[in-house]
């Protein structure tokens, strides 16, 4: 949370936020306990925790074809996911989607292949002999990618650079 924590340091406060996939809800509620407006999704109800999803807090929608107009949210916040899609057509589905409905930001959550954490992931495989597709990529491709779907790359955050993979990157819509 403290990367996402200075993500959004620098963006506005009280936004209306997207969460998705919020999964159970726990970054929707970190982002609500900092004053932000929070629309949690997850195509999982059981994720949810909700037989009857608030249509207004919280509702059953798939990442890749979200069921908001244009412009919806002012920020898009994607926590943990991006890396479990399959290849750049998936990615580039959800960075389209996520622009879609922003106003101006998109925060996504990567997994970064330059460090320790993700060359021990690597090893690790390697040893039990298992050949696993590497769904990580660096914040310039994710950048690169992002770039088609009208978002520039203002800054990107690493809980702790090149000791673990986790990186947080913030997009802006350009002329927006």
């Amino acid at each position: 949370m403290q990367v996402l924590d200075r993500a959004l340091g620098r963006l506005p406060p009280e936004m209306s936020i997207l969460d998705v996939p919020s999964g159970t809800g726990r970054v929707s509620r970190h982002l609500e306990a900092a004053g932000h407006r929070v629309v949690s999704a997850d195509i999982s109800p059981a994720m949810l925790g909700v037989e009857e999803p608030d249509q207004q807090r919280s509702l059953v929608a798939d990442a890749l074809n979200l069921p908001f107009p244009d412009a919806s949210f002012d920020a898009v916040v994607c926590m943990r996911f991006l890396y479990h899609l399959e290849g750049k057509g998936e990615r580039g589905r959800l960075l389209e989607e996520c622009a879609r409905v922003s106003r101006k930001f998109v925060v996504v959550s990567l997994r970064h292949p330059v460090s320790f954490h993700a060359a021990t992931r690597r090893i690790k495989a390697l040893l039990r002999g298992c050949i696993r597709e590497n769904r990580a990529t660096s914040i310039r491709a994710l950048a690169r990618e992002a770039a088609g779907f009208g978002l520039l790359c203002t800054a990107a955050d690493a809980e702790a650079r090149y000791r673990k993979e986790f990186w947080l990157a913030t997009f802006e819509k350009i002329g927006v």
